[in-house]
């Protein structure tokens, strides 16, 4: 079980946490001492995961990136990250995506995606800086649409994030687009056009973002652009007998 040392949830502030893998062996006393110095306060002994893996809090007065630079500069510190403020939310079945964004925006959070793989009435969310997790979790709650939304364990996380090819996104294009005209939206939106996804379906294109591309704003803005009907992460799927190999496909919103 994962061992708590403080206790956030009357705090009046959200704030941003960090994922911080010391040493083997690092005793707690330690790893409080190199926190403190920096400013931060270990919240939490991610004993579940890996007992040598912390999640720290930061205050507003200071940087994220600073935090994260002054723990590198220390021998005892293998890395740390910053957690992103995410949910995993389940609706009831059959929910329309856009009352599912209706929802999401009145508490103010943003539908990042949505895990058709597994279950697609189940929606990844991100939570503003603004508001707090635990109180985004009760304002979910409190709607008759939902079944439930929890935290995602910030290792599932990496794990979602595996399943999926680095800077691509696999576009579906409005019927009629011509080549061209695909191609100056992908350079509009900082992208270029690799080939068609699907032989089957002449307006789905695979398309290759800048390396480090921030994939779900990628999504939100081939969404937001009148001539695209939806937008997909590519998927790495692993089939039966391939030996590991990767095939890459796509699927609708």
């Amino acid at each position: 079980m994962a061992a708590f040392f403080m206790q956030t949830s009357n705090e009046s502030v959200a704030f941003d946490e960090l994922l911080v893998k010391f040493a083997a062996g690092t005793p707690l006393s330690r790893v409080k001492e190199v926190s403190n110095r920096i400013g931060l306060t270990v919240i939490e002994q991610m004993a579940v995961y890996d007992p040598d893996l912390y999640r720290v809090q930061v205050p507003a007065n200071v940087k994220v990136d600073e935090a994260i630079e002054q723990y590198g500069q220390n021998s005892e510190v293998i890395g740390a990250r910053k957690i992103e403020r995410e949910l995993l939310v389940k609706f009831a079945a059959g929910t329309p995506l856009s009352r599912v964004e209706e929802v999401s925006n009145r508490i103010g959070s943003t539908v990042l995606e949505q895990m058709a793989v597994g279950d697609p009435d189940l929606y990844r969310v991100q939570v503003p800086a603004n508001v707090k997790v635990d109180e985004a979790i009760e304002q979910y709650a409190q709607n008759s649409e939902v079944i439930r939304a929890t935290k995602i364990p910030p290792i599932w996380i990496n794990e979602v994030e595996a399943l999926f090819v680095p800077d691509e996104l696999v576009v579906k294009f409005r019927p009629g687009r011509s080549r061209q005209k695909i191609d100056e939206v992908n350079k509009l939106l900082g992208a270029t056009t690799i080939s068609r996804a699907i032989l089957a379906d002449p307006d789905v294109y695979l398309i290759r973002l800048p390396k480090g591309s921030n994939l779900d704003d990628a999504r939100r803005r081939y969404r937001a652009h009148p001539d695209v009907s939806w937008v997909e992460k590519n998927s790495r799927v692993f089939p039966h007998n391939s030996g590991g190999k990767g095939k890459f496909v796509g699927s609708p919103n």
